[in-house]
């Protein structure tokens, strides 16, 4: 919604609801080996880039961990990080 707009109720309720799983499932992909990652790689990275708008900050720091983590080493580019483990969420 636009900023002063009131979220649609049943949004919110779909939110609070698929957070958590997709959580999950995001915690799932930072823990697969990063050849499984890559193979999996195509088929999950345009939901991945639909969620770095997500509302929830978990879901969103999550991706950019990911992101970071995962799909960079796949591309060959390293994170230009001094601390290379994840973030705690």
């Amino acid at each position: 919604p636009d900023e002063g707009e009131a979220m649609d109720p049943y949004t919110e309720q779909i939110r609070f609801v698929l957070c958590p799983t997709v959580v999950v499932i995001i915690e799932g992909l930072m823990g697969l080996n990063q050849h499984k990652f890559e193979k999996a790689l195509a088929n999950v990275f345009p939901l991945l880039c639909a969620l770095i708008e997500c509302s929830d900050q978990k879901v969103r720091v999550l991706v950019t961990t990911l992101f970071l983590h995962k799909i960079g080493p796949a591309l060959g580019i390293a994170p230009k990080m001094t601390n290379t483990a994840p973030p705690n969420v």
